[in-house]
């Protein structure tokens, strides 16, 4: 597994740009690979995490109980072996005003805050994914979460380049070529992540991960 020094020289001597420590082009190599890494786990979801959402109340600010989260992919509660049903925020407020009681039977998520039908007495399990944690030079191989070591060089560095060179006037083709092999990967990518299913891509179709039209988005 490359660590991110090791995919930002392979990054610059790709490009074209200088490699050398502290440069100004090996500082934005290293930008441009974090924001390709974004790209691909905010898209995909693919930077797990959970946490507890302490019984008693029907309304839960999700960032409080995990760790960068920007999204909720489940809500369990103890003691039962299927997760609640996701709802509307206004019909949730509804039970809610209804005055539901007993444990949550249903949820609603909206602007990062969790909104159950009743507060109930059991504690919830908050299924997450999280956003994109920069790494830098010194990050260790472990650091690149979220994107399995062997997408690393067919998808995240033709990725990381096409948004470098796209950044520079008259580099325009070569950008061109790189997002082709960048779009190509990442419907791959795709498939990978549908064959794997997993309550976070039911709301996908395949036909979400492929990529008519590569170029249309410059």
């Amino acid at each position: 597994m490359p660590t991110p020094a090791a995919l930002v020289t392979e990054l610059c001597e790709d490009a074209g740009i200088s490699d050398a420590s502290g440069s100004d082009d090996r500082v934005k190599a290293m930008k441009c690979l974090n924001r390709a890494a974004s790209e691909i786990t905010s898209h995909f979801r693919t930077i797990k995490g959970s946490g507890t959402l302490t019984a008693g109340s029907t309304s839960y600010t999700l960032a409080s109980s995990v760790t960068r989260a920007v999204g909720l992919d489940a809500l369990l509660v103890a003691g039962r072996s299927t997760p609640l049903p996701r709802s509307s925020y206004i019909r949730v407020r509804a039970l809610q005003n209804a005055g539901n009681t007993g444990d949550p039977t249903v949820y609603a998520f909206e602007d990062g805050t969790v909104y159950t039908d009743s507060a109930g007495s059991s504690a919830l399990t908050a299924l997450c994914y999280l956003s994109w944690s920069d790494v830098n030079e010194s990050s260790a191989e472990s650091a690149i979460s979220g994107i399995p070591v062997d997408w690393h060089r067919r998808l995240l560095l033709p990725l990381a380049t096409a948004i470098l060179l796209e950044g520079w006037e008259g580099e325009e083709e070569r950008a061109a070529v790189k997002r082709r092999v960048a779009a190509e990967a990442w419907a791959q990518f795709g498939f990978e992540q549908a064959r794997k299913g997993g309550l976070d891509l039911a709301q996908y179709a395949i036909a979400d991960f492929s990529t008519p039209t590569p170029l249309s988005g410059r």
